[in-house]
């Protein structure tokens, strides 16, 4: 007959070896979220960039050349879906349409000798720049929920972090009830406490450990207290893995 003490080991080895195999898999979600967050991060960065430097050369100069106008475009065609937020999309168009517009006063009012029309086409450039001035600003309130750097990584709410100490201490309640209850089913219940309808089969044995109350006990619940060591033992050696953070 094979040791209680090494049933104990098998039953543990077919448990741990799924549970190690789902922990891996759920780490290389993790990393694959990680990175696609990053590959996210960059790409909105950039649309950020490229309105950031268009609003600044309009700020600088007053203008804006037709190159940059065009870059603008290309850098934020994909903005529609990279960015869930309707507002920030037609913010971004409306930025491309106001520069656009000062660009084309800009250059028609140029070859106009000084006049009236003139004027009207001077006071139009001004109301594009004044607003295109107080966009800056703007754009990064806008942007923010976007690019913000959390402490622990970048996550957005479509990513939220499971609970996996939780996920696994309920696991393990349920699988510990499960195992009592097949024990106490598969068992004489009623004769293991020496009822005395059974009274025939009692024996005396000794020493304690060797009682059938005793191997009951320690086959019911040696199962359960040996995984849930198990876990605090696994769980202590992942948190080694963590990096420390620095304070200042």
């Amino acid at each position: 007959m094979v040791p209680l003490w090494l049933q104990y080991l098998q039953v543990l080895a077919v448990l741990l070896v799924p549970a190690i195999g789902a922990w891996i898999a759920w780490r290389q979600v993790q990393i694959a979220r990680v990175k696609l967050q990053h590959d996210l991060y960059d790409r909105r960065f950039a649309v950020f960039e490229a309105a950031r430097k268009l609003l600044v050369e309009v700020i600088t100069h007053g203008d804006v050349s037709n190159n940059s106008l065009n870059t603008y475009a290309i850098a934020t065609a994909d903005a529609i879906f990279l960015l869930d937020d309707p507002k920030l999309c037609e913010h971004l168009k409306e930025i491309r349409k106001r520069s656009s517009i000062l660009h084309t006063i800009k250059f028609t009012m140029e070859p106009l000798p000084a006049g009236d029309q003139k004027a009207a086409l001077s006071k139009q450039a001004s109301e594009h720049l004044l607003w295109l001035n107080d966009q800056l600003d703007v754009l990064v309130e806008h942007f923010k929920p976007f690019l913000m750097l959390e402490r622990r990584g970048m996550r957005s709410p479509e990513f939220a972090t499971m609970n996996i100490r939780r996920g696994l201490f309920r696991t393990w309640v349920i699988g510990s009830v499960v195992w009592i209850g097949i024990n106490v089913w598969s068992d004489d219940f009623v004769c293991l406490f020496r009822h005395p309808a059974c009274i025939s089969e009692w024996k005396v044995v000794s020493p304690f450990w060797a009682t059938p109350e005793f191997q009951f006990v320690q086959r019911t619940l040696g199962i359960p207290v040996i995984m849930f060591v198990a876990g605090l033992a696994i769980n202590w050696a992942m948190r080694g893995f963590r990096r420390t953070a620095f304070r200042n």
